[in-house]
């Protein structure tokens, strides 16, 4: 009997080891584009609380945040990834399911596992009960239903919320809210609604295959350029400036803006539009950045009044 069991404990446990490495291939693949537009910012987002708390909670209400964060971003990857198999064959082959790494069966499956944890964050805090169910309806409504594929309703309205409830969240979870915080992320929520446009310019092939209604789509791909450059962008710098945010350092952002802008006019093919998008998530959290570094100063310029 105790031979038996000692013969089987190496392929059990060797088992577990490749279980434990294809998950964390499956959860890479899925997620590492998004590391810059998710957990980073929210983290980042919420720095300026560290300095009112003590040191072990604020150790504390940072991990809890991160987790939020991460498992959102792996809930929403998996299941928007799940229903957009043909699209990603296309514009993202290195994807789980394209790439052969996992099965659509399986990535239900652990779409489910992660839908039960994501809401098991509302169970643990009652106060994020809102938050959890924006992000959720603004998942189904991207990867389970055709109105995610308008440009209105995906970039302007589902980005736009997703926004706000990923950052409202770490908000509460740390627990020592900064002054102008609500400001800034109905701010950050309307800058990100119009920048993020420019993420459709570097998938318009993918589009056409999946019939998605994105903006290329709509107006075509030269005046897509035109209202993005001329419209969009300094839409969105008026928004962060209207909110007090961009006089932080108004040179630096308005010429991110510019630059942005300037590589979508001139720069016209796939490879360069996906290096002008990754080039603007540094961008937002220079931004974030920006947000966080205004709360601090108010908070400061609070303290020294009193």
């Amino acid at each position: 009997m105790v031979a038996s069991a000692s013969s089987i404990t190496p392929s059990v446990l060797s088992h577990i080891y490749y279980s434990v490495l294809h998950e964390a291939d499956v959860f890479v693949r899925s997620t590492w584009r998004d590391w810059l537009s998710t957990p980073i910012p929210g983290t980042i987002f919420i720095l300026g609380s560290l300095t009112h708390l003590p040191f072990e909670e604020a150790i504390f209400n940072t991990m809890v945040t991160i987790l939020n964060l991460t498992i959102y971003m792996y809930f929403f990857n998996t299941w928007t990834q799940y229903t957009s198999v043909e699209e990603d064959r296309i514009n993202k082959p290195d994807r789980p399911i394209p790439a052969g790494i996992t099965s659509a069966a399986a990535a239900e499956r652990r779409g489910m596992a992660l839908t039960a944890l994501w809401f098991s964050f509302a169970i643990y805090r009652p106060d994020l009960i809102v938050e959890t169910w924006i992000l959720v309806l603004a998942t189904i409504t991207l990867g389970m239903n055709n109105l995610g594929r308008h440009w209105f309703v995906k970039n302007t309205l589902c980005m736009s919320v997703m926004t706000w409830g990923m950052l409202s969240s770490p908000r509460k979870l740390m627990g020592a809210p900064l002054p102008n915080t609500s400001n800034h992320l109905i701010a950050l929520a309307v800058w990100v609604g119009l920048v993020l446009y420019a993420q459709d310019l570097r998938d318009v092939e993918g589009d056409k295959e999946t019939g998605s209604w994105t903006l290329p789509m709509a107006l075509g791909e030269d005046n897509a350029r035109l209202l993005i450059a001329f419209l969009c962008m300094p839409l969105g710098y008026m928004t962060l400036w209207y909110n007090g945010m961009a006089q932080l350092a108004p040179w630096v952002l308005a010429g991110l803006h510019g630059l942005v802008s300037y590589r979508f006019m001139t720069l016209r093919n796939r490879k360069a539009d996906h290096a002008s998008f990754m080039v603007s998530r540094p961008f937002r959290l220079s931004v974030i950045k920006g947000s966080n570094s205004n709360s601090l100063y108010c908070s400061g310029f609070a303290r020294s009044s009193a």
